[in-house]
């Protein structure tokens, strides 16, 4: 007698093909990398916007509260030293939902056109922060037009329309800023209470911590993707990410390594080339096109992971059924 054939589970998707896939889709639709290139060539070559307005009150501040006027030179300094190369401007890369930029973390005062301009707007502290705030905002905007950009290149998706996800979007980095400043407080009270422990307890304890840290942070990460593929707001968006994280999180902590190995392994190549000369546009350039492939590799497992844990769902009742039948 034939033993009786058992249906297996539904295989996973594979993150390489994804990644592949993901290479694929944007050389075939290479002009999807125009906002990372702009946004990098603008922080490289533009304008500097000098946050020596928001660091006038910590002058006065350090003036008044230290006791001698040499401690009171010395961090002055520092915040020179600071302030020097930084430029606000790199406020336009918002994090998690945000256009991707090699050059934001770039602190040099010099370009291939020789020095850059330093701008201050007018108004004093306020105004510099109000500028600040609206960057940010334009940043956010940028971030959901990137994304539905690199997602309305993919097929089998349900693409919301520009307008409600450029919305969507701005709404999801509006919840991430609150979550992040509630959580804030009671994380740094903790990092606090783990510094006066014992060093084999912090370990221990640092170890233990980063890990909830490090799932949360890939759950933000694929949180905006619900609505850029399945059009969702923003709250189902994250939790859709939240239940794709507790059937596939294997699958997805395995992507998720692969595309931060390709991604910080090529960015030390790309940043090799000095931001003075000409040849950085080359690191520019290879980074807006990996960095967008990543991306939409990302889509293309999210869409594929979706799709596998319903399947997979499914595959259980069935089984649940069979064997009460049985």
């Amino acid at each position: 007698m034939e033993a009786p054939k058992t249906e297996l589970p539904p295989p996973p998707p594979g993150a390489i093909r994804a990644l592949v896939h993901g290479f694929n889709t944007v050389a075939a639709n290479v002009w999807v990398v125009a906002l990372p290139l702009l946004l990098d060539i603008f922080l490289w070559l533009g304008p500097r916007f000098k946050p020596d307005a928001l660091f006038a009150p910590l002058y006065e501040a350090v003036t008044q509260m230290q006791p001698s006027a040499q401690g009171a030179a010395a961090f002055i300094e520092m915040l020179n030293e600071l302030s020097a190369g930084f430029n606000l401007f790199v406020v336009l890369r918002t994090y998690p939902l945000g256009v991707f930029s090699l050059m934001s973390a770039s602190l040099v005062e010099q370009s291939p056109l020789g020095g850059r301009v330093g701008w201050v707007p007018a108004g004093g502290w306020l105004a510099s922060f109000g500028a600040v705030a609206a960057l940010t905002a334009l940043g956010w905007f940028l971030g959901s037009l990137y994304y539905s950009v690199v997602a309305s290149r993919l097929r089998e998706i349900q693409f919301p329309g520009w307008g409600r996800a450029l919305w969507q979007g701005g709404l999801l980095s509006l919840l991430w800023v609150f979550l992040f400043a509630v959580m804030n407080i009671p994380l740094f009270i903790l990092m606090g209470v783990i510094a006066l422990l014992g060093e084999p307890v912090q370990g221990v304890l640092t170890f233990l911590l980063s890990l909830p840290l490090a799932l949360l942070l890939m759950t933000i990460f694929f949180a905006s993707h619900g609505i850029f593929l399945r059009a969702q707001n923003a709250f189902a968006s994250i939790a859709s990410s939240f239940q794709l994280m507790r059937f596939g999180l294997p699958g997805m902590g395995w992507f998720t390594i692969l595309a931060m190995l390709l991604s910080q392994g090529l960015d030390l190549l790309w940043r090799i080339p000095p931001a003075q000369s000409w040849l950085a546009l080359a690191g520019i350039l290879g980074h807006a096109f990996v960095s967008t492939s990543l991306l939409a590799a990302s889509f293309i497992y999210y869409r594929e992971m979706t799709a596998w844990v319903e399947e997979a769902r499914l595959w259980l009742q069935n089984r649940k059924g069979s064997s009460a039948r049985a």
